[in-house]
């Protein structure tokens, strides 16, 4: 393995950059940028949906070419969520990048690979796909991380398994503390032809925390069976839930067996099928909760924090009128704000959401609705809504970063006098987990500045709400109301519910 490994000294350096979320139909993204011989390029995975790489625990980068005597081969490493390979390759025609991911029995699961050129000072851009090399059954996705009384949705799918007619599953879980944890309901995908029938088995026939099933093909008119050319096929819909523990956590860990099969010539059998389950997390969100401000019977100068951690702000120029839940306060835009005290607690470059109804006056409505900013201008996160004129629509903008600026930016016409529900929900450093939502819509956006990928650093500035913290304050004009901060990036549904708000 040592030879293997050895590294080939050439000209120019390639950085590879892959997310460790290995599924098919991922793509990364090779950017060259350099000046002279050095070469130096980038490849980024968009993240579509998790996968755990307990099982995978060696990564290998390959590349070949025309003129390159030996393959260049190096190991990858993950690095904050990303796989790493620094190499050195040259510049030249048909350069072959190959991706391959082993277990620790040293089988190969999943390869990609691409080809293209590598031209100094020559931008480009290489997809590769990431697909399963052997009979695979899997749940998808690997890893779901949800709030408690929320469903999740898994897929059945099986990979590389030809003239698939029938097949008998054993899915198997961990019981969690609570004990309404349960399988709701099995649905065939039709999708591949309409004859494929789904069986249970009796509950009585099986342990407590067992579910088995078999798909199969009812009429035999397709010659495929119940897979494609390929045998890959989206069998099946598994739905599962639990109820509130009282617990932060409850971990639940699913498994997949088949334990009968039989092909197109209804001959039995079985292949050497590598499998893998799914791991689900259900969370409290209250537990997440920095701070709760109701602004309700509030004395004018004083906002109090209904969260366990006290988190009061001291009020300078608002106004108490009606709001969206009882009162609610004003801000004229001018000298108007509310200022909470720094904390470590409001010190958050991890995990954020932050829930609120907002009043935008027709004429006049804009500023910065909440400010996390330190005193030599960096920002931790705050909300920006901006006008451009009295018929366009308001921009609202989640901004966060020091000397790199990233903000993501949504627009919707909310400037109407009314009360709308929004909400910005973040992982810090991952750009596909961020939404706004707005009147319980996903809008979409776009980054305006940056690609979300830095992780902004904790200040000691005082959070501001209604306020930005510059030499000339940027104040915001409306109402605001049902104010919630949590350190943790929450699912929609979440906030979606009555009871979330």
């Amino acid at each position: 393995m040592h030879d293997i490994l050895k590294r080939k000294s050439c000209i120019g350096i390639i950085l590879i950059s892959v997310f460790i979320f290995l599924i098919p139909g991922c793509s990364e993204k090779i950017i060259n940028t350099n000046s002279g011989d050095d070469v130096r390029v980038t490849i980024s995975t968009k993240l579509t949906s998790g996968m755990e790489i307990s099982a995978l625990t060696l990564f290998l980068l390959t590349v070949t070419g025309p003129d390159i005597d030996r393959p260049i081969i190096d190991t990858m490493i993950v690095e904050n969520h990303l796989l790493i390979a620094r190499v050195e390759v040259p510049a030249g025609k048909g350069r072959t990048f190959k991706i391959e991911a082993y277990d620790d029995t040293g089988r190969l699961i999943y390869v990609g690979t691409a080809r293209t050129d590598v031209t100094p000072d020559v931008e480009l851009e290489l997809d590769i796909a990431l697909k399963p090399y052997v009979p695979l059954i899997k749940l998808s996705p690997r890893f779901k991380s949800i709030h408690q009384n929320s469903q999740v949705v898994l897929e059945l799918r099986v990979y590389n398994i030809r003239d698939l007619d029938s097949v008998d599953f054993l899915l198997q879980y961990s019981s969690p503390t609570d004990p309404y944890f349960y399988i709701d309901s099995i649905v065939p995908n039709i999708n591949v032809n309409s004859f494929i029938k789904l069986d249970t088995l009796p509950p009585d026939t099986l342990q407590q925390n067992e579910f088995a099933f078999t798909i199969y093909e009812s009429v035999h008119t397709n010659v495929l069976g119940i897979v494609d050319s390929s045998g890959y096929a989206r069998l099946a819909f598994i739905y599962a839930s639990n109820y509130s523990t009282g617990n932060m956590y409850d971990t639940v860990s699913l498994t997949i067996e088949a334990t009968a099969m039989s092909n197109t010539a209804d001959a039995s059998i079985m292949p050497n099928i590598y499998y893998e389950g799914c791991t689900i997390e259900y969370y409290d969100p209250y537990s997440f909760q920095i701070a709760y401000w109701a602004m309700d019977n509030d004395p004018l100068d004083t906002m109090y924090d209904r969260s366990q951690n006290n988190l009061f702000g001291l009020a300078y120029g608002t106004s108490i009128f009606s709001g969206y839940s009882g009162t609610a306060r004003f801000f004229d835009g001018n000298n108007a704000y509310i200022e909470v005290p720094d904390t470590d607690l409001l010190d958050i470059n991890t995990e954020i959401s932050i829930d609120m109804w907002i009043q935008i006056n027709i004429l006049e409505g804009e500023g910065i609705i909440i400010s996390k900013m330190g005193s030599e201008g960096q920002i931790n996160y705050q909300i920006r809504c901006t006008v451009s004129n009295l018929l366009a629509e308001e921009t609202l903008s989640f901004e966060f970063g020091s000397s790199t600026l990233n903000a993501y930016q949504v627009k919707k016409f909310i400037r109407d006098d009314k009360w709308h529900h929004i909400v910005i929900s973040f992982a810090f450093g991952n750009p596909s987990s961020i939404y706004w939502l707005i009147d319980d819509q996903i809008i979409d956006g776009k980054w305006a500045s940056g690609d979300g990928r830095i992780i902004p650093e904790a200040n000691d500035g005082n959070l501001q709400i209604g306020r930005e913290i510059l030499f000339d304050p940027h104040y915001y004009y409306g109402g605001l109301d049902e104010i919630r901060i949590y350190n943790k990036a929450m699912e929609p549904s979440f906030f979606t519910r009555p009871i979330g708000r």
